[in-house]
């Protein structure tokens, strides 16, 4: 019962099994553990974050990827039909962003 005063409150509030773990030092090793473990998903989430922010797909404009197709058909890696496909294509998508861009402009 002597231990019991010792420990103050923490016997009535945790029993004298409570009162022994925090007086052996184990309450230190829990808070330090628990500061290890915020610690390193901390760490993780930060990670995750970095990762994720390079895996976005980088969106091209129509007219970027007009320039584009416009250099592979001068290349010979398209040729005059597929061009003319595909700048038919981007070309409605141009005239939606350019009335986006007025729109809220």
């Amino acid at each position: 019962m002597e231990a019991m005063k010792d420990q103050g409150d923490l016997g009535l509030f945790f029993g004298q099994a409570g009162a022994d773990w925090w007086a052996d030092g184990r309450a230190e090793e829990l808070i330090i553990a628990a500061a290890v473990l915020a610690a390193l998903m901390a760490v993780a989430a930060y990670v995750v974050a970095r990762v994720r922010g390079q895996a976005t797909r980088q969106e091209f404009t129509s007219s970027d990827l007009l320039s584009r197709f416009r250099e592979a058909r001068q290349r010979g890696s398209l040729s005059d039909e597929e061009f003319e496909s595909i700048k038919s294509r981007l070309s409605e998508e141009l005239g939606q962003e350019v009335n986006n861009t007025e729109e809220t402009g």
